[in-house]
């Protein structure tokens, strides 16, 4: 009985600790998608010399690449401060990642919600670039550095969102 119990309590820290850990993936794919777009827009300028895009078009690449950088932003504080609350359960050895049922809930809810703002934001972004790298009328492969730059930051935050949703399985597998 007392083996049994063990293995509970190892089960019980190993799931947390698992979302930790996936909490602090989540944020250094943020970071680095942040990295990646400040990068694409310091080069932004060098990129309308060479492609030309009209000027409703070079503001729309500014945009997206400022959103781009936003919703990353919004994942790393948000992953850092979910990071906090999981981390205060693992050192109390709490199997309810938010504390209890309410906090759980809370938890899981604003799992959700900031994942669904992190995949509209980046899907729409990738979706742009790609449909704007389509039309520039020079295919020269020195010219493409701002459009996968984006899409290379885009593409880490689709996979923090996917940890994303790992994180909110496991949080509701934890609450039954």
């Amino acid at each position: 009985m007392s083996a049994n119990k063990a293995s509970s309590s190892h089960g019980a820290v190993l799931l947390p600790m698992a979302t930790l850990l996936l909490r602090g993936l989540v944020g250094l794919l943020c970071t680095a998608s942040r990295r990646f777009v400040s990068v694409a827009l310091a080069g932004l300028p060098e990129f309308v010399e060479t492609c030309r895009p009209t000027f409703s078009s070079l503001e729309q690449h500014e945009r997206t690449g400022e959103h781009v950088s936003w919703v990353a932003g919004v994942g790393c504080a948000y992953s850092l401060l979910a990071m906090a609350f999981v981390t205060f359960n693992v050192v109390q050895r709490k199997k309810m990642i938010g504390g209890s049922l309410r906090g759980t809930v809370f938890l899981i809810s604003a799992d959700v919600a900031c994942s669904a703002l992190v995949i509209a934001r980046a899907a729409a972004a990738l979706g742009f670039t790609v449909e704007n790298e389509m039309r520039v009328e020079v295919f020269d492969l020195t010219n493409m550095g701002f459009y996968e730059l984006v899409q290379i930051s885009c593409l880490l935050l689709l996979m923090a969102t996917v940890c994303m949703v790992v994180i909110i399985m496991l949080t509701v597998s934890l609450a039954k």
